[in-house]
């Protein structure tokens, strides 16, 4: 079983690229509870890219927000492989480059109605909204 990244150019959800194949659903719920980090902490609309089968299944979903004032880069991943481990957040300093696994939710721990993706929104804005807005 192979894969391979993609950036793909497709219709677009409040100016983010979302590909027709995989869960749309999901693409929209993540956007929309994260979208407090451009809208309140000023980082940039988030790059999107996936991880595709060669079959076109989306095995991953990968949003990128940068803060170029605050040297800070917050990646939210989630990864339907039946491999990989789920629903992660990643701080980065653009800096040092150290990256910071700060959340995750594993795939067996997620549920059908995405709640998890709230309180991982709430998570992030209230236990790191200090660090967010900090200049680095």
């Amino acid at each position: 079983m192979s894969y391979h990244w993609i950036h793909r150019t497709k219709p677009t959800f409040r100016g983010v690229n979302i590909p027709g194949e995989g869960s749309v659903s999901s693409r929209i719920s993540t956007r929309f509870h994260f979208e407090f980090l451009t809208s309140e902490f000023d980082f940039d609309k988030p790059n999107y890219t996936f991880s595709e089968q060669s079959n076109g299944t989306v095995i991953a979903d990968i949003f990128e927000f940068n803060n170029s004032d605050n040297n800070l880069r917050i990646t939210i991943s989630n990864a339907y492989h039946p491999v990989d481990y789920g629903f992660e957040i990643n701080l980065t300093d653009l800096n040092t480059g150290a990256e910071e696994m700060i959340h995750h939710v594993l795939k067996e721990n997620q549920d059908i109605e995405q709640s998890y993706l709230e309180k991982a929104s709430e998570f992030l804005k209230t236990g790191y909204g200090q660090r967010l807005r900090r200049k680095h």
